[in-house]
């Protein structure tokens, strides 16, 4: 009823959608490229890390007293 009084359809028309980037190679070699060097930076992350111990732990493992820091 809207339609044929007049309103325009939302239907989205010619306006591009979200996709249309997909179909452009220069965007997606950029973006491929930037997502290469977030996996490159996050490998470098993780290879570098490494696990603390916990504050609190004793060196005790039978539960004794905390031994004096050497």
């Amino acid at each position: 009823m809207q339609l044929k009084a007049g309103a325009e359809s939302r239907r989205g028309g010619n306006t591009p959608g979200a996709a249309r980037d997909y179909s452009i190679k220069e965007l997606r070699e950029k973006e491929r490229a930037l997502v290469e060097q977030a996996e490159q930076a996050y490998t470098r992350f993780v290879s570098a890390w490494s696990e603390k111990p916990t504050a609190g732990r004793s060196r005790n493992p039978k539960g004794g007293p905390k031994m004096p820091p050497a």
